[in-house]
């Protein structure tokens, strides 16, 4: 419990996913996802992942590239998105 405190996580509340891939979105999201990948590594996690968004465990959204903050972590960003990525994680 104490690292929920120190990360302001409280467990009672949704879990929001801001994902940027329109495609992922839409195949957790609607009743009847239509798959146009090819790729089945990610056919196995994003049915794990529709199964647990049905099942109310989690909120998944879509928000654009340039929102997500986690780029932030996972590739190298201009100087204006840099900064920017330090102000929303609070540096």
């Amino acid at each position: 419990m104490r690292i929920f405190k120190a990360i302001r996580f409280n467990p009672e509340q949704d879990v929001i996913i801001n994902c940027d891939n329109q495609q992922l979105v839409r195949i957790v999201i609607k009743e009847t996802p239509i798959v146009s990948t090819k790729l089945q590594h990610v056919d196995i996690h994003q049915f794990w992942l529709r199964q647990e968004v049905q099942n109310g465990s989690f909120v998944v959204q879509w928000v654009p590239t340039s929102e997500i903050a986690a780029d932030g972590l996972t590739k190298a960003l201009s100087k204006q998105n840099h900064q920017k990525f330090v102000e929303v994680v609070g540096l």
